[in-house]
């Protein structure tokens, strides 16, 4: 389950002195995936929201992950999996969430959202459509637009609609575990019909009708296909990379890459797997302690709220790494602040490769950036002003930076609309 963020800082009256900065603040910046969380379980302590330092650094629009990360419950080993799938039915991970749990899950999420929106007015609203963006970016406010980031959550579409009425904007079709109706890029349920399920191929159609962005990242191959067959509006892939530059099976093909283009929709670059970031914490055996751990957990928790609370809970993880005679969590699963690392498989440097080959595939009109990262790291916005100016060392143009930081998706978010909202 997801969430996805936008946050508007105010247009300058005048332009700053340096490059990046006067970049960030003169276009409206998107980031299409972030981890950033409202939501905290009962017992927990309250890390509340705050807005000003995003709106400063130029920030404008990004994606946050509800639950994307601690309620996906991982049963088997990633490590031996992390360049092609599994076979059919070997699933690794699945969702802690399920059914009724799943709706309650995403419920108390949107509580918190417009709680920390009513808590901060002057600061923080909630956007619908690309316009709010726009309105809200000119008010000096940050925009929230909400996204979820697993269909899990959704077993008719009687739920669907009830979540656009309540600001859904934004469905990622799939996350690392697959289901009933999807399959992941890291796993597929074992039947013969893989991708998406007829209902799957509903909720595609319905989201076409609502004006929700359909986003394919961490889908698996035919489920990217046939969602893209089915997509009467163009699609985005949040974060995502090229399998050109890293053969990995979280990236899109080249067919992909101009499939989606040629639907009009765009993908957002950042977790794309690189061999260099990621062997290394193979060979620490970081994945294999994490589905122990997390199966112990799974054993002593039955109910999924308790589940989920102790795999966020780092006393609970060390609880079981000591039940467990594991050592303590390699240093190299954490990215170190400043060294230009996004997550534990991109970095700066790989993510601008990415985009140079995306855009002499596609086109400039096809890109963005999803950093797939905490927005509550000390080095977001430091991370940022180092991809700009790697897009200028790389002599791509103002306009050019302008329509990958935000213009292009908001181009497809207003292609989404439904007729007469919008603009369309």
């Amino acid at each position: 389950m997801g969430l996805f963020l936008g946050c508007a800082g105010s247009v300058p009256s005048e332009p700053a002195e340096d490059p990046v900065t006067r970049i960030l603040q003169k276009y409206t910046v998107v980031d299409s995936a972030v981890t950033t969380r409202f939501f905290r379980f009962p017992g927990e302590p309250q890390e509340p929201f705050h807005a000003d330092e995003l709106m400063k650094g130029g920030i404008d629009v990004a994606g946050l992950g509800i639950g994307s990360l601690t309620e996906i419950l991982i049963t088997g080993d990633f490590g031996p999996y992390l360049y092609q799938s599994p076979e059919p039915g070997n699933v690794l991970s699945r969702s802690v969430f399920e059914g009724a749990a799943a709706t309650k899950r995403f419920l108390w999420e949107l509580d918190a959202i417009y709680q920390a929106v009513a808590q901060q007015p002057q600061q923080v609203a909630v956007a619908l459509t690309a316009e709010d963006i726009d309105r809200f970016r000119s008010e000096g406010k940050l925009s929230l637009l909400i996204g979820l980031d697993s269909g899990v959550a959704i077993e008719d579409l009687a739920t669907l609609r009830l979540y656009h009425r309540l600001g859904l904007r934004k469905l990622e079709l799939v996350h690392s575990f697959p289901f009933q109706w999807a399959d992941s890029s890291v796993g597929s349920m074992n039947d013969d019909d893989p991708g998406l399920e007829d209902f799957g191929l509903e909720v595609v159609r319905e989201c076409n009708r609502l004006g929700i962005l359909v986003d394919i990242s961490h889908g698996s191959d035919q489920t990217m296909w046939d969602a893209l067959e089915t997509s009467t509006k163009p699609m985005i892939a949040s974060h995502s990379g090229a399998r050109a530059v890293v053969d990995a099976h979280r990236n899109l093909t080249d067919e992909m890459l101009l499939a989606l283009a040629k639907a009009g929709g765009m993908i957002g670059v950042g977790a794309y797997y690189d061999p260099e970031l990621l062997e290394p914490i193979r060979a620490t055996g970081a994945w294999t302690a994490t589905s122990q751990i997390h199966n112990h957990l799974a054993g002593m928790y039955p109910d999924p709220f308790d589940l989920a609370a102790a795999l966020r809970s780092p006393v609970a993880q060390k609880q079981a790494r000591n039940a467990l005679g594991l050592g303590p969590p390699s240093p190299l699963a954490s990215p170190v602040p400043r060294s230009g690392v996004l997550t534990e498989g991109s970095n700066v440097q790989g993510t601008l490769d990415h985009i140079d080959h995306i855009v002499k595939l596609i086109g400039i009109d096809h890109v963005g950036i999803g950093t797939d990262i905490n927005m509550g790291r000390e080095d977001y916005i430091w991370l940022y002003r180092q991809l700009v100016q790697g897009l200028l060392d790389r002599d791509y143009k103002d306009e050019q930076i302008g329509k990958i930081l935000g213009g292009n998706f908001l181009r497809v978010l207003r292609a989404n609309a439904p007729a007469g909202v919008g603009g369309n």
